[in-house]
Formats: C-alpha cells, sequence, structure tokens
C-alpha cells in the first residue's frame, strides 16, 4: 500500500447564517423592556433562542420604587398591629403578623429576571443588530 503524499487539509469557509426573529420572539423582547406593561411568557424555545443571541439574560432585579413606597407603608402598619398584638398577648395574631411582615421585607430583596442585554435594547431601537452567540448553551 501507497500512503497518500496529500495529507492537508481543505480550506473551509463557515458563515453564520441571518437570524430572523418572529413576532413572540420580539414581543417577549418588548415585554421584558418594558416592566410595567403586560409580560409576555413565551415557551422555553423563545427564552433559549434569545439567550443564546445574547438579547437576553438572567440577573437580579432590585424592586422598582413605587413597590419599596408600598412595602414600606405595609411595614409601619404591620409593625403597629404587631406591638398592639403583642400588648393583647395575642400570640396567634402575633405569629400572623410577623409572617406577613417577613414577607414584605423578603419582597424587597433583588430577584432574578430576564432582562434586555445592550444588543437586546439596540434591536427594539433600531430594528436590527449584529451579535456574537454566546460561548455556551443550547438552542
Amino acid at each position: 500500500m501507497k500512503a497518500s503524499s496529500d495529507l492537508t487539509r481543505p480550506a473551509v469557509s463557515v458563515t453564520i447564517p441571518q437570524v430572523k426573529l418572529q413576532l413572540k420572539d420580539l414581543a417577549f423582547l418588548r415585554s421584558v423592556g418594558q416592566p410595567t406593561a403586560v409580560r409576555c411568557f413565551p415557551g422555553r424555545s423563545v427564552i433559549d433562542k434569545l439567550r443564546f443571541l445574547d438579547l437576553i439574560a438572567r440577573s437580579k432585579v432590585p424592586p422598582s420604587d413605587e413597590a419599596i413606597k408600598v412595602a414600606a407603608k405595609e411595614k409601619t402598619e404591620l409593625v403597629k398591629q404587631l406591638q398592639a398584638a403583642v400588648g393583647r398577648e395575642n400570640w396567634d395574631d402575633v405569629y400572623n403578623v410577623a409572617y406577613s411582615l417577613r414577607s414584605v421585607v423578603k419582597g424587597l430583596e433583588p430577584r432574578e429576571d430576564d432582562v434586555l442585554t445592550e444588543k437586546g435594547k439596540a434591536l427594539l431601537r433600531n430594528g436590527e443588530v449584529n451579535v456574537k452567540v454566546r460561548k455556551v448553551g443550547c438552542v
């Protein structure tokens, strides 16, 4: 047997295709960009695709100023109720009010949610964008 003398590899040109988003993709992007508006909840495939294209990402989101004000009012009211329940020695009410108070305080912690990346914001602003896909992840 005679070994082949040409062991070079052929040149290959790879281009990433243009990705066209569907209406459901854009609707979800729009809803993520407007946190006080109606929130769309598409299928997992839409979210995975937008994450892979780095148009959205998971991030810790602090509560809004309005939510903080509402929680502060609720907290002061619950503290008054708690003090009154302790004064009456009504321990069931103390337990219930303390639980409500803990829920209000816990609601002020940042929660993880989908947010727009800079490329996602640019897409909504301009109508098109060039992205580099994420290095990890599945579609």
